[in-house]
């Protein structure tokens, strides 16, 4: 007796020809810069002269299409900065592979793997002071600490982490420190007052100079914590 042929689900296939086609745009390579930012605009030619030149010019005004209205990622509006309120904000105009890519967790940025491979150990932590003035130290999981199991289940807050510490996500830092004093409160009476975070980091230069001893520490933001949305989140009185 033969074996029943075992078939995919036309949705499962059709899921997967969506994904190869999705990653195959997200990993096309950007348009130049001057088509982005609106300097170089797509005219015809004038003249059988310029038709070599808009030919040449043709792969990158197809990515630009691409670009443009398929992936489409890019700032609807300036993010605020510091303890400016975000909520409602629209912070990234999604086109459908953006918007497909990130709704199911498949998006990957490839800078880990090339053309520039990291170069730098980073590591954040922050310091939180207490009303009665004690301050400790953590907040923050760090993946070498963490025995294996809990490695496979927090290693995206070390991608979260990597993104959040930069100048240009500023706006997620109230959020972050806030976050932070609400893990540490551990009473109603002596509530975390102040976090201080910092970014720890060490540069790895190649093998033919001698290895960096220590970490470079920045202190990049103070926030003040919002004593009625800790004891509101707490559930303290």
């Amino acid at each position: 007796m033969s074996r029943a042929e075992r078939t995919a689900s036309p949705l499962v296939k059709l899921l997967v020809i969506a994904h190869v086609f999705a990653i195959t745009v997200y990993a096309l390579p950007k348009p130049p810069q001057a088509m982005i930012n609106g300097i170089v605009t797509w005219r015809w030619p004038a003249s059988a002269e310029e038709v070599p030149a808009f030919a040449s010019e043709l792969p990158d005004w197809l990515l630009y299409a691409i670009f443009t209205n398929w992936r489409a990622p890019g700032l609807n509006a300036r993010p605020p900065f510091k303890d400016t309120p975000f909520e409602g904000v629209p912070i990234v105009i999604e086109g459908p592979i953006q918007y497909l890519c990130l709704r199911l967790g498949t998006w990957q940025s490839w800078d880990m793997f090339a053309p520039n491979p990291s170069d730098t150990d980073l590591w954040g932590d922050a310091v939180i002071v207490y009303r009665n003035g004690d301050r400790i130290t953590g907040g923050y999981p760090r993946m070498k600490d963490l025995p294996i199991p809990i490695k496979y289940q927090k290693e995206r807050f070390r991608k979260f982490y990597e993104r959040a510490h930069l100048e240009e996500n500023a706006f997620l830092w109230p959020v972050f420190a806030q976050r932070i004093a609400l893990e540490q409160a551990r009473d109603p009476a002596n509530p975390p007052q102040e976090v201080r975070l910092r970014r720890h980091f060490q540069k790895f230069y190649g093998p033919d100079r001698p290895m960096p001893k220590g970490y470079q520490t920045v202190e990049y933001y103070v926030h003040k914590v919002d004593q009625g949305a800790l004891r509101r989140d707490k559930g303290w009185r």
